[in-house]
């Protein structure tokens, strides 16, 4: 897994979303939570060679998001612990609806502790910049957003690389969130790769969250590579 992967709907009538991106948006409807949600804890554990995982002894990445009642992120702190890769980060918001900026504190492998600071800029009512308050920072994070407010695309630059990953939705009949398809391409130094990875729902909580996500490489995958478990607190 590398730096760059741990930096993804129904169409309604267009003048019906403008006013609801404009009067209702927060952060907790980028990830598609259901409910009053408080606290998200997730963990990522890999499959063993004969069995799939079914707790989070043994997890290799952990991400925990806190919310207001408002609906806005609060912090975030991810850890990843692999082989030769041992990372860690805390985010800190400010603000509420889309007047947002957050203050960075990550730490890889043994390199010194980097703090930085970010601001969102939005370009229009469902996009926006995230953008480094230092300007000797050229890195920039655009974010595309589905009508729904759930994530739609996600491109990164920074001078030799740029990545763009796309994500599709898919539901049940019950309008269940069911699958998850991320696409990804990734162009350094004038070299690209793509790589599509799908999240299959396991188990949903009362609010119809997902609580257990079997991550695959491909479509077609029949062992995960990746079991996803999520825990929410409620307001």
């Amino acid at each position: 897994m590398t730096f760059t992967k741990l930096l993804g709907c129904i169409t309604l009538l267009f003048f019906t979303n403008v006013c609801l991106a404009q009067n209702s948006y927060h952060q907790q409807k980028e990830y598609g939570f259901n409910g009053k949600i408080k606290k998200v804890s997730t963990y990522m554990v890999y499959p063993s060679k004969y069995q799939i995982p079914t707790d989070t002894l043994a997890y290799f990445a952990r991400n925990i998001m806190k919310f207001s009642r408002k609906g806005d992120l609060v912090s975030q702190e991810k850890s990843y612990d692999l082989p030769n890769y041992l990372f860690s980060q805390k985010m800190k918001f400010n603000g509420t609806g889309k007047n947002i900026s957050y203050n960075e504190e990550s730490t890889l492998n043994d390199f010194p502790t980097e703090h930085k600071q970010y601001v969102y800029k939005w370009l229009n009512t469902l996009s926006y910049e995230i953008m480094p308050t230092n300007s000797e920072d050229t890195s920039k994070r655009i974010v595309h957003l589905n009508n729904d407010f759930t994530i739609k695309q996600v491109i990164y630059k920074a001078d030799n690389l740029q990545t763009k990953e796309d994500v599709t939705y898919f539901y049940n009949d019950e309008g269940q969130l069911k699958e998850v398809h991320y696409s990804m391409n990734v162009t350094k130094d004038n070299e690209t790769t793509f790589t599509k990875d799908v999240q299959k729902i396991q188990a949903l909580d009362v609010y119809n969250n997902p609580t257990v996500i079997y991550y695959f490489a491909t479509e077609e995958g029949r062992v995960p590579k990746t079991v996803i478990f999520k825990y929410y607190e409620y307001y």
